[in-house]
């Protein structure tokens, strides 16, 4: 009996034991769930704040430019293997640089892959930028910092929350755009224990201020690395050879791709190609046509040429053309006569299309002033301003072929739906041979703007059923280029401006496009001289003093300070796009038929950014957001980026327009001291243009006018230098009795501003400087010595506010995590011996 009794009880303690051990794993479940959750939230914001470009579009293009195989000659050079080896580095600096066209790109994307095998077993991390010269998100440094730091944070859950508190609690900006925070975040970034390789493609497209910033920085961060972490960090820049660069990269390792790297490489590729050609066309007797062989000796170490030669010759419709091709002198002998040829196939009498159309469509990617996407080139197409009914007709003007079946390969159809030349060179060849003159194709394209943004479709006047309407027909899919682009294809025309009839034709669509969107508004803007020398083509016309105050409004928006549109703007643009945009997005949320979907979205993209930012010189400004929520906080940082610290409070998300609003409601909510706030480094807002309209009260003594006669009076004085306003304890005299008054208080008695107070633990702080007001206080904590008194402050300050912006996260966490352990606790031990 007494056996059988401890049988029962042990099969009852293993039933407890194991029931006790699958709910801590369950409990472990919901732990990580939640842990998850918490880190693709923070993820979330901070990829909103970094708004990167996201270089695996680019990536995924080269990759599958690559030919297999190609590039191994790289991965086997000693240069390279110095830098690569992940165990053993004495070149963490390396430059990769070549011809125009000679593969450098898809060469990066082959080391990139090959850096991305060891990713996989955990050894190293790597970030990687392909900068492009056209794009304002891909060409800048703050660019550049802002892909690497959104790639080196996936696995990194420390930097991830760094990054969440800089950018919710510090930067005060909607998207990281100041140079010396992302310098700061990058030295946190690259401060790891695993091995980190950073490549950088294309740096030579960026500015030459760019360009030497992106290199300067990188280099001066790898040497100022400590000898036992010697190899901790690596990075490669790839670009071309030219003068700047080997300024800016003089004194770094380099491997400069010559013909006889690539040599193998191009004849393997040929081969490749010509047997598919031989598919298409019949046999090609290696003695009498030595395809190969032929296309080997004009190469050069061209990987471009081989590329493009070879599809020029597949593309052939007869096989009489494609060995007319081969004979020497019809054969291209350099990259602009390989050119020639394929503008010859596609603007011919036999091409697919008629030569007008190939010609606006590359002269639309040549000069357009940032990347197109299909449906806005598509929009382009189907707007003619001289129909007089419907000046936008997709279903009689928009292209039924795609970009490269027009252009063949002289165009790149990217995976973000945007179309690019192939290679910059195509641009410098097109204008070269006089196949596009830039002059006359931006007065083409400020032409079309003008008259689009004309039409009573682009009227502030137009009723929510006629929006809707239009909507429909996919009348403003050319809208937003035109509205953000008119100005800068304008100012690139002006120069050259100077045919009677050309400027007439402009002056006509800009009378009409400044009736239409001139605003009431009184404010003046003051117009540089530098900028009436531009316009001054126009100083007779009528519009002139208009299109000053347009111009002059324009570049102040497309610039860094740019702050989105207002009723007090010169023209009316940014309220019409806020009601289109309004409506458009009224439209889609209420469409449920997937024809009228998949119709939508030929005309405005896919609906993955149909919600934008209302700022011209953002570039959310036409890629937009999936959410209107997202695209509405990232407005409002925008808009009000003085932000409460709190992060359960509701100004936490929506912020104050000005310190002092925050300041009230610090004091008035959190019974925060205002004066504290005062240190914090909250942004600082651009300012308002002030009126530079002159007063009409002259000094008789100076050109000065005033628009009050107590500011000329106080003005005078300073003519007679008189100094009526005597301080009551120093005899010192003043010429405005606001001065006076400041002064007195200096000899106050009642100093209650001091640098002085108590930590959290009791710990005194500060020097017991005194002060009579409290702009002095601040200009103390300014100070050398009063940074160092208000430090420890401040360190408290930020300990206590980052706990607190977990706190509010975690509490649900916390309450599961309580429960669940109350649970198991409450479970019996396992007997001994399990």
């Amino acid at each position: 009996m007494r056996r059988h009794r401890h049988l029962v009880e042990s099969q009852a303690s293993i039933a407890v034991f194991e029931e006790t051990q699958a709910l801590r794993k369950l409990a472990e479940i919901k732990f990580q769930d939640i842990q998850d959750e918490y880190l693709q939230h923070r993820s979330r914001d901070v990829l909103r704040w970094l708004d990167p470009y996201n270089s695996k579009f680019q990536h995924n293009s080269c990759r599958k430019a690559k030919f297999s195989g190609s590039g191994q000659w790289l991965l086997e050079d000693r240069g390279f293997k110095n830098w690569f080896d992940p165990v053993y580095c004495t070149t963490p600096l390396l430059w990769l640089n070549g011809i125009p066209g000679a593969g450098k790109t898809v060469l990066a994307s082959t080391i990139i892959d090959e850096i991305q095998t060891l990713v996989k077993t955990d050894q190293v991390r790597l970030a990687y930028f392909y900068c492009r010269g056209i794009d304002n998100s891909r060409n800048t440094f703050e660019a550049v910092g802002r892909g690497l730091l959104s790639q080196l944070m996936r696995d990194d859950e420390d930097l991830l929350l760094q990054l969440y508190e800089k950018g919710n609690l510090q930067s005060g900006e909607a998207v990281l755009r100041d140079a010396s925070m992302t310098k700061e975040l990058l030295d946190v970034a690259l401060d790891s224990q695993k091995t980190t390789y950073i490549v950088i493609d294309g740096i030579d497209e960026c500015g030459r201020d760019e360009r030497k910033e992106i290199c300067t920085w990188f280099t001066e961060r790898i040497h100022k690395l400590e000898k036992t972490d010697f190899g901790n960090l690596r990075c490669l820049f790839v670009s071309q050879e030219d003068g700047i660069a080997k300024k800016d990269l003089a004194m770094i390792s380099a491997i400069k791709i010559l013909p006889s790297h690539v040599h193998k490489d191009i004849r393997r590729y040929i081969e490749s190609w010509r047997m598919k050609i031989e598919e298409k066309h019949g046999h090609l007797d290696p003695a009498e046509h030595p395809l190969t062989d032929i296309i080997m000796a004009s190469t050069r170490g061209m990987f471009l040429f081989a590329k493009l030669v070879v599809q020029c010759l597949y593309g052939m419709p007869t096989r009489k053309q494609l060995l007319e091709q081969l004979q020497p002198d019809q054969f291209p002998k350099e990259i602009g006569d390989l050119y020639d040829v394929i503008l010859g196939r596609i603007s011919g009498e036999n091409a697919g299309a008629p030569p007008e159309t190939v010609h606006r469509l590359l002269g639309l990617l040549a000069m357009a002033k940032r990347p197109l996407r299909w449906h806005e080139i598509q929009g382009f197409f189907a707007f003619d301003p001289e129909e007089v009914e419907e000046e936008v007709d997709h279903n009689m003007r928009k292209l039924r072929v795609d970009a490269k079946d027009l252009c063949w390969s002289l165009v790149e159809h990217m995976e973000d739906d945007s179309v690019e030349l192939i290679h910059p060179t195509v641009k410098v060849h097109l204008i070269r041979q006089h196949y596009l003159e830039p002059s006359k194709m931006q007065c083409d394209l400020a032409q079309t703007c003008l008259l689009f943004l004309s039409i009573d479709a682009c009227s502030s006047t137009q009723d929510s059923d006629a929006l809707r309407t239009y909507l429909m027909k996919g009348y403003y899919s050319f809208f937003d280029y035109a509205v953000a682009c008119w100005s800068l294809h304008l100012q690139s025309a002006l120069s050259d401006l100077n045919v009677d009839e050309e400027r007439n034709r402009v002056g006509e669509c800009l009378e009409s496009f400044l009736d239409l969107h001139l605003s009431n508004s009184v404010v003046q803007l003051r117009v540089s001289a530098t900028m009436m020398e531009k316009i001054k083509i126009f100083q007779g016309s009528d519009f002139y003093a208009k299109l000053c105050q347009a111009i002059v409004a324009e570049r102040k928006q497309l610039g860094a300070d740019g702050t989105g549109p207002s009723p007090k703007d010169p023209l009316d643009l940014g309220q019409v796009a806020k009601v289109v945009r309004a409506t458009l997005e009224e439209v889609c949320s209420g469409v449920s038929d997937n024809e009228e979907t998949l119709l939508l979205q030929s005309y405005y993209g896919k609906n993955s950014g149909w919600f934008k930012c209302s700022r011209i010189n953002c570039v959310r400004f036409y890629s937009g957001f999936t959410k209107a929520l997202e695209r509405d906080l990232h407005i409002a940082k925008l808009d009000r980026p003085y932000r409460c610290m709190d992060p359960s409070c509701g100004m936490y998300t929506f912020g104050y327009s000005t310190e002092k609003a925050l300041q009230k409601h610090l004091f008035d909510v959190h019974g925060a001291d205002p004066g504290t706030t005062m240190i914090l480094e909250f942004p600082i807002p651009p300012k308002e243009a002030r009126s530079t309209t002159a007063g009409h009260i002259r000094c008789p003594e100076c050109p000065k006018s005033f628009t009050r006669r107590s500011t000329l009076r106080n003005h005078l004085r300073t003519h007679e230098n008189s100094k009526p306003f005597r301080c009551s304890a120093c005899d010192k005299a003043f010429t405005r009795q606001s001065d006076c008054k400041r002064h007195e208080a200096i000899h106050a008695s009642d100093k209650k501003y001091l640098c002085a107070g108590e930590l959290i633990d009791g710990t005194p702080w500060g020097c017991n400087a005194g002060f009579t007001r409290a702009d002095k206080l601040q200009d103390h904590f300014r100070s050398a010595i009063g940074k160092k008194c208000i430090a420890v402050k401040m360190k408290e300050m930020e300990l206590k506010t980052a706990t607190s912006g977990r706190e509010a996260e975690e509490a649900r966490f916390r309450e599961l995590l309580d429960s669940v352990t109350t649970i198991v606790n409450a479970w019996p031990e396992a007997p001994e011996g399990l």
